[in-house]
């Protein structure tokens, strides 16, 4: 294979890579424009993002969501334990997608409205695509696995443990475990009482959803290198763990609001500083990774040139003290 295909290849892996994080933000701020377009000519705003379900902005609140949570699926975490928060996220994000909650009336009908019996096919038929798709999803990466582990060479006992890499993992089997018991409550509840699965299954996602994403960005805080800055004034670890903090209170003061005293839109409010904040952790993110290889480490400027690594001494001199080297080997 030639240098140029190679570089090309290496390239074509690079954009495709940064186009499916630019697909994230661009699912997120088509809903937010969504909302906002059906707000202003209805001249009236619903108490949450899912309450636009029934209105004209149904198609991009559903196909964003749903794109939105397929690009964090499909996305390759830096380190196990945000890759299991990546893929929690997008997979309740879809069912946040197509388990909508019950009509508001705080607006004037727009044509759009279901009667519950409508909604209820409507949900099981998406829950049971969800589940098929899933389930071949799930063979076909057991499968690619198993392979994988087949071709695998065996592991250097006498090696070191790598400790930062072993916790990686041990925590990543934890909160596989969490995902899993939340996941298989929601499928009892389908199975078993599927009219609460309706009126409960939304909340659950939503809420396990936004923890999933400060998830994402607390591992992202935790794992970046801190010596390099943002614009070279700020440390992204920094940068991210303001992002994770933020969301976090905000969230804890509107709901403490919320219960207090009752609003009709600060749900929505909840809802659009989540995803305004995701999105600005990304866009950073992105900055920050912007330049970097599949490995995420920095790849060689285009103007400087390649850089080899140094031949490794011969026998005789790598047995030999560092003073004996200045010496001719005899």
């Amino acid at each position: 294979m030639s240098k140029a295909f190679t570089h090309d290849l290496s390239m074509t892996y690079r954009w495709t890579y940064r186009y499916l994080r630019w697909v994230m933000v661009a699912a997120l701020v088509a809903l937010f424009a969504s909302v906002l377009i059906q707000s202003v000519v209805a001249g009236c705003w619903l108490g949450s993002v899912i309450a636009y379900y029934y209105t004209p902005a149904r198609t991009v609140f559903v196909g964003g969501l749903i794109a939105f949570g397929a690009a964090l699926i499909a996305y390759k975490g830096r380190a196990p334990e945000e890759e299991v928060a990546l893929n929690f996220a997008g997979y309740m994000a879809i069912i946040v997608a197509i388990v909508p909650t019950g009509e508001s009336d705080t607006c004037i009908a727009t044509g759009f409205g279901q009667s519950r019996e409508q909604v209820a096919d409507a949900v099981v038929n998406n829950i049971w695509s969800l589940l098929v798709t899933t389930a071949i999803v799930v063979a076909l990466v057991l499968s690619l696995r198993r392979h994988k582990d087949k071709n695998k060479v065996a592991p250097d006992t006498a090696a070191p443990v790598d400790a930062p890499r072993e916790h990686s993992h041990k925590l990543a089997v934890v909160l596989s475990a969490v995902c899993i018991v939340v996941l298989v409550g929601e499928l009892w509840y389908f199975l078993v009482r599927p009219e609460q699965f309706i009126e409960r299954s939304h909340g659950i996602a939503a809420l396990t959803m936004v923890f999933a994403l400060v998830g994402v960005m607390v591992f992202n805080a935790w794992r970046v290198d801190h010596q390099e800055k943002l614009l070279g004034k700020w440390n992204y670890g920094i940068v991210y763990w303001v992002h994770a903090g933020v969301l976090v209170v905000l969230a804890a003061v509107v709901l403490a609001i919320q219960y207090f005293v009752p609003n009709d839109l600060l749900i929505l409010t909840l809802e659009l500083i989540v995803f305004g904040v995701f999105i600005s952790y990304w866009i950073l993110q992105s900055i920050e990774l912007w330049g970097r290889d599949a490995e995420v480490q920095p790849s060689p400027s285009a103007n400087q040139p390649n850089q080899t690594s140094p031949e490794p001494p011969p026998p005789n001199e790598a047995r030999r003290s560092p003073a004996e080297q200045t010496e001719p080997a005899r």
